[in-house]
């Protein structure tokens, strides 16, 4: 059983839970996904709803407001409708393993839950980002405090936690010597389908009228800011130009100008044409290591 929030098949999480686990050759038997709603279809998935959006344009509005405002997440307002839909399958099914897909970081609380109800089963934390010194929390030492209770707290009833580099499994094996042993490593992936629809175009559609850098990402003002980009760019006489793609704040964006074009996020089959038309991928890191690698791995895969 895999259980986790709504989520696009495109996004990050998409493409590492469809890797993961409807791979016939790893996975024996079906797959149980319990998740708040999604718009994608599942195919192959025994799927429960936890609770159908009727709005969901408004919904995403107003969650987008409370992530800012609730740590760590608005799920953790959502724990009761998440165990009386689990309680009404583990009534009449049984379950060799359990994974809880994270983020949001809030479905960890399920974890005593799940482990005291059905303690035969083995229960996984399928982390993405780190939780307590996750780059958001930059400069927030009450956001880090509470992080680490909740790490506290939850980790020991997990049997496995799965995290997606070895620089953030020796950090928790730090802060958590004495579960060092349940840290494991399964890294990110790729989508192969977004890799093959580049690598068949790049011949054909680069573009050779001016060098082209493309960035497709987010920034932030700590932990990953774009100011000396964009200023190397502006000051540079050489012929190029970047052009950038993603969700990102008013404050974080360039002017644009002859160097540099702001886009607002696209379809990833959309972003597949653009790649193929650049001459060069921009990998930002953050400030510190502790970041997922799967865009470092979609690059090399790129060439």
């Amino acid at each position: 059983m895999l259980i986790t929030s709504d989520f696009k098949l495109s996004s990050a999480q998409g493409v590492r839970y469809t890797a993961l686990y409807s791979n016939k050759s790893a996975v024996v038997n079906d797959v149980n996904l319990v998740y708040s709603s999604s718009s994608d279809k599942l195919d192959g998935w025994v799927t429960y709803t936890v609770r159908q959006i009727k709005f969901p344009f408004l919904y995403n509005s107003f969650n987008r407001i409370m992530r800012r405002i609730i740590y760590p997440d608005v799920y953790i307002f959502r724990m009761e409708q998440y165990k009386k839909k689990l309680r009404a399958i583990f009534s009449s099914n049984t379950f060799e393993n359990v994974i809880i897909g994270c983020t949001p970081f809030s479905l960890l609380f399920l974890g005593k839950w799940i482990k005291t109800n059905n303690p035969s089963s083995l229960l996984i934390a399928d982390m993405s980002d780190p939780f307590s010194f996750n780059m958001g929390n930059k400069g927030r030492p009450r956001r880090v405090r509470i992080g680490r209770y909740i790490e506290t707290k939850s980790f020991p009833y997990f049997d496995k936690i799965i995290v997606l580099n070895e620089t953030i499994q020796k950090r928790y094996q730090q802060l958590y010597p004495e579960l060092a042993d349940k840290f494991q490593v399964v890294e990110q992936g790729v989508d192969e389908d977004f890799i093959n629809r580049v690598n068949e175009l790049t011949c054909s559609n680069r573009d050779i009228a001016q060098f082209t850098f493309l960035y497709a990402g987010g920034f932030y003002k700590k932990g990953r800011n774009p100011v000396n980009l964009y200023n190397a760019f502006e000051l540079s006489e050489l012929d190029c130009k970047l052009e950038i793609y993603g969700n990102i704040r008013k404050i974080n964006r360039p002017k644009n100008s002859n160097k540099i074009k702001f886009h607002k996020a696209v379809d990833k089959m959309k972003l597949a044409d653009i790649t193929a038309k650049a001459n060069a991928l921009i990998l930002f890191d953050n400030e510190y290591e502790y970041q997922v690698p799967g865009k470092t791995i979609e690059t090399i895969a790129l060439g």
